[in-house]
């Protein structure tokens, strides 16, 4: 037996609990509990499209009345029938997996941004009593809007941190964190640059000898990802500096700064676990096993609801996970795992319907959904219950792109999304010899820009119970590509101040794309800073641009491809070329130039 595979036997033994077969949680239970929940209380940035998932220990028998969902005042943290400012219409429950899972949606299927809810249960009674909330009720936030009226884009006026994972106690910091900072307001990400804060950058990872740590930075909305990008020194002191040259929606400074200091902990000796997230048979008339016990949906498919392309777009993901655990007897409470950057899963086309109705006559192609980051989480302590046999629970937090093999659905598609929550649970099951995972997130993208679809998932994933003959980790050595590019063909009828969009074939490292160096303006073959449009003729800009590597793995070079764009000419003011990502400082395959 390799050293491999007994750091997995004892890390797959020490994080979970054991369970009978398949899905099935088959524990004499001491009583009635409550052990999964989606949202996690005390949950923020929860989508307002989220369902309300409940997870019993039993089957319990309900209706519409055993619930109520209360509106919180602003601020307020928790409420009740004697505090709260309103409550919120349910539709009836749905039962799941003979009763042991409740789902509750609300009856407009929409809740408020940036409203606190509460959940209570009432007057559920079973044999081995009634089951509730350690806090008397289950509390999550929704997110920040994004976009529409200002004052729905922040919480306060003032800028500040308003939470950062891992938080060096009840979440520990690691060598391989990947650092989650949330505000408490949409940000203006061109605020955000990393590296030395004494030169004039607005965020930095700092050692203890006082050098920068190389990095990643990832912004969007309200959240910033700082992903190291190798790992840290255990035992080394590390500093998160943010300057007050951050800034808010409404332009608000952060005020003072924002520092948090750390100790990165060892993870070695880790064990690699390898997981399998299988195709469901069905994405919309699943078998029952391929039906999430905690849902009721069918697993590992991605739905993208919205008005603009129906309610029936979806797309079937399948793929292995590759999670690295910490060593598990030197975290036996809170374990801390990772999947490393660049991980994919890869999906069955997309439909593509005009108005929610109509065939475009082409579908997405092949969907690939690419890890930005390092996938940071941690498998947790059950907090709803004491019971031993409480399954531990898992929090994981995904930065992630969307891309599309046909370039003609990148428009409704391609983007990225970052600290997608994922909350599961981690259960052995001892007939086959596997740690099972079934887990739940809330996706929204943004379809052709001008509309926020939202897309229940429901994962699933099953160890290979023999992990020596798990199938190893493949190495990406394809080169990005471009794809597709606007204006193309359709060069005359640009005009002057339209963006040139470029997609490529996989996310790009945002830190290589260099304007004036790995993506350059030419005019005539020669380089252009800032370019003045002439007015009496028609000029020609020219945008190069060199393959850049992506996150996970130096690609082998390509020559650099080139696009020429006759653009007519209407105004001779002179104006300067920016480049930036789809979604601002996040490495991604779309990248559009604002002229």
């Amino acid at each position: 037996m390799t050293l491999r595979h007994v750091l997995v036997v004892v890390a797959t033994a020490a994080l979970a609990a054991c369970g009978g077969s398949g899905q099935d949680v088959s524990f004499d239970w001491q009583r009635a509990d409550i052990y999964y929940s989606y949202p996690y209380d005390g949950q923020v940035a929860v989508s307002p499209r989220t369902p309300v998932v409940v997870r019993f220990s039993r089957p319990i028998s309900v209706d519409a009345s055993n619930f109520t969902l209360y509106q919180c005042a602003p601020g307020a943290e928790r409420c009740d029938d004697s505090n709260s400012v309103d409550t919120v219409a349910l539709a009836n429950p749905q039962s799941v997996d003979g009763g042991k899972s409740i789902v509750l949606n609300t009856a407009s299927g929409l809740l408020e941004t940036s409203t606190t809810y509460s959940l209570v249960l009432n007057d559920i009674e079973t044999d081995k009593g009634s089951p509730d909330f350690p806090n008397g009720s289950l509390s999550f936030r929704t997110r920040l809007a994004d976009g529409g009226a200002l004052d729905k884009q922040v919480l306060s006026q003032d800028l500040a941190v308003e939470a950062v994972t891992p938080d060096g106690s009840t979440l520990p910091f690691v060598d391989f964190s990947t650092i989650q900072v949330r505000f408490n307001q949409n940000l203006k990400a061109d605020s955000l640059t990393y590296g030395d804060t004494d030169n004039g950058a607005s965020v930095e990872l700092e050692s203890a000898n006082g050098e920068t740590v190389p990095a990643t930075l990832l912004v969007q909305g309200s959240a910033a990802v700082i992903d190291p990008k190798g790992d840290l020194q255990p035992g080394t002191g590390y500093t998160l500096k943010l300057t007050g040259a951050v800034r808010g929606i409404n332009d608000d400074a952060l005020s003072g700064g924002y520092q948090q200091q750390w100790v990165a902990r060892d993870t070695t000796p880790r064990a690699t676990l390898v997981q399998q997230a299988a195709p469901a048979d069905s994405c919309t008339n699943p078998s029952a096993g391929s039906t999430s016990m905690l849902t009721g949906q069918a697993v590992n498919c991605v739905p993208v609801i919205a008005k603009l392309l129906g309610d029936t777009t979806v797309s079937r993901q399948s793929g292995d996970v590759y999670a690295q655990l910490a060593f598990a007897p030197h975290y036996p409470d809170v374990t801390p795992l990772r999947i490393p950057k660049g991980s994919l899963l890869k999906g069955d086309p997309l439909a593509v319907l005009v108005g929610g109705h109509v065939d475009a006559g082409f579908d997405s192609g092949e969907v690939t959904v690419t890890f930005l980051s390092d996938a940071t989480g941690y498998l947790l302590p059950n907090p709803y219950s004491d019971d031993p046999n409480a399954p531990k629970q898992l929090h994981l937090t995904i930065d992630v792109a969307f891309d599309t093999k046909d370039p003609r659905a990148n428009g409704a598609f391609n983007q990225n999304l970052l600290q997608v929550e994922l909350v599961g649970t981690a259960i052995t099951d001892t007939e086959k010899g596997s740690l099972v995972v079934d887990a739940i997130g809330v996706v929204e993208p943004k379809v052709l820009g001008a509309e926020t679809a939202y897309g229940v998932l429901s994962f699933h994933m099953e160890s290979y119970p023999d992990q020596q003959s798990a199938p190893m980790q493949p190495e990406d050595q394809t080169s990005p590509s471009l794809t597709a590019w606007m204006p193309g063909d359709q060069s005359d009828k640009m005009r002057p101040g339209d963006p040139v969009i470029l997609n490529f074939s996989e996310p790009l490292a945002n830190d290589s794309v260099v304007p004036g160096d790995t993506l350059r303006l030419t005019d005539g073959g020669v380089d252009v800073a800032s370019p003045t449009w002439p007015a009496t003729r028609p000029c020609r800009r020219r945008w190069t641009s060199p393959c850049p590597t992506t996150p996970a793995t130096t690609k082998p070079s390509s020559p650099p491809p080139t696009r020429a764009s006759p653009v007519p000419s209407t105004r001779a003011a002179g104006i300067s070329a920016t480049a930036t990502t789809a979604s601002a400082g996040v490495a991604s395959p779309m990248m559009i130039i604002c002229r």
